[in-house]
């Protein structure tokens, strides 16, 4: 009885493994969801990475966020994000738990991601 018990637990967990979609619009629509975002055009930028870009950075996202893209910035302290732009438009977020890298769609370098209506993802890193 104790094995059955083992091998419904592990299949659940398999099953629910396996649903999980890791391609790039798959971690993209994710990251979209957890942060209810409904723009297709988004601009991730890590600051804890790089203290001395915010500088060089503000005015591009500034420019991607009046041309209606939305702008998540990635930092652990709420105070540097808020610094940077300001966090209470509607099209800014604040990702303060790195899902960005746990989805491994940012690594240091500010990035642009388009996703057309077909599918098809664009991405750009900025350097």
């Amino acid at each position: 009885m104790k094995y059955i018990y083992y091998f419904i637990v592990i299949s659940l967990l398999f099953f629910q493994c396996s649903k999980k979609d890791n391609s790039l619009k798959g971690r993209l629509m994710e990251y979209k969801s957890l942060f209810k975002i409904q723009n297709d055009n988004l601009l991730i930028i890590s600051m804890d990475d790089c203290s001395s870009c915010s500088s060089y950075y503000k005015e591009q996202a500034k420019n991607f966020q009046e041309s209606g893209g939305a702008v998540i910035v990635v930092s652990k302290f709420k105070k540097k994000a808020n610094g940077f732009l300001n966090l209470k438009t509607k099209n800014t977020f604040h990702d303060s738990l790195h899902f960005s890298k746990k989805l491994n769609l940012e690594a240091g370098l500010p990035v642009i991601y388009h996703i057309h209506k077909s599918g098809k993802i664009d991405s750009l890193r900025l350097k």
